[in-house]
């Protein structure tokens, strides 16, 4: 069985997908970590399903083998800008300093300079990750 990999980018429904998985195939599951880091810094195991990975097709094509079989999952980035705005605002979990960081500099501006700060710090990740699977 070759390694499955689910291939997104932040806040395009990668948790909820993330959840599915691990109702559907728990003990396969290998534990997504911060920086991509089950992929990026260990073997790949065949047989393994890799959920929540945020990498552009360059960068997965170095660490996943030819045999992989991977679903890739995108969502409007204008319905990800407005999303990652309320979550990262109000209620995503402070898993680093990151995400510390851009939280408290949400909760200084207003709503307009809000949404406006993470397309230019942020999206472009989002948005580079999306084009290179198109």
């Amino acid at each position: 069985m070759p390694a499955v990999f689910h291939v997104t980018h932040w806040k395009a429904g990668s948790q909820w997908i993330h959840k599915i998985l691990r109702q559907c195939v728990l003990e396969k599951i290998v534990a997504p970590r911060l920086g991509e880091a089950q992929v990026r810094h260990y073997a790949i195991q065949r047989g393994r399903v890799y959920p929540t990975v945020y990498m552009t097709k360059e960068d997965l094509a170095k660490v996943a083998p030819p045999d992989a079989k991977l679903f890739v999952v995108i969502r409007d980035l204008r319905d990800t800008l407005v999303f990652a705005y309320f979550s990262i605002k109000y209620s995503h979990p402070m898993v680093n300093d990151e995400i510390v960081s851009l939280r408290g500099k949400l909760l200084e501006l207003d709503q307009e300079a809000g949404f406006l700060h993470p397309l230019d710090d942020w999206l472009p990740q989002c948005a580079e990750i999306q084009i290179s699977w198109f």
